[in-house]
């Protein structure tokens, strides 16, 4: 009951934040879309990880998209877009560091570093206009579960056009 109240509230945050033209990518057609471009990205079907992080990650369907390997990745567009945000979780490890960075035209603008856990979603607020983004994870502790790994889950990606800037 705790963890569906939490979720309601992020969710109607999620909505006054990012207004009704947002788009979510939940991956539960079973694959990344968007129309991004995915690097090392794979999307899995969590009843087949029970128990981990990737079934306590889920907050839409029974899939969400991780770090293949729990290396580095990426997604790209051949147009700039503001990432709003999306759910994080620990697969396997408790304290587990996410890097994202922010790219603009091929140049670096922005980078965060937050921490998650594998017990729930962390609903992760950026607002950034990008057109590539990188997610990259380390360290944390095992959270006992049968795998291991420095693995991410991500589940709703959110994001909105780029707002057009015209001069006067």
């Amino acid at each position: 009951m705790k963890k569906t109240m939490q979720l309601l509230a992020a969710g109607i945050a999620l909505a006054a934040s990012v207004g009704a033209n947002a788009a979510v990518v939940d991956f539960d057609s079973g694959a990344v879309g968007g129309g991004f471009s995915w690097n090392n990205f794979g999307v899995l079907n969590t009843s087949t990880y029970q128990p981990s992080g990737y079934v306590n990650g889920t907050v839409s369907g029974n899939y969400v998209a991780y770090n293949s390997f729990a290396n580095p990745a990426s997604l790209s567009s051949f147009s700039s877009f503001v990432f709003n945000g999306a759910y994080f979780t620990g697969a396997w490890n408790n304290g587990l560091s996410i890097t994202v960075n922010g790219f603009l035209g091929g140049v670096q603008t922005l980078s965060e570093t937050f921490q998650v856990n594998t017990n729930a979603p962390l609903w992760k607020t950026f607002g950034w206009t990008v057109d590539q983004l990188t997610f990259s994870s380390a360290g944390g502790t095992s959270a006992g579960f049968s795998g291991g790994g420095a693995h991410f889950a991500m589940d709703n990606f959110t994001y909105n056009e780029a707002p057009i800037v015209t001069g006067k």
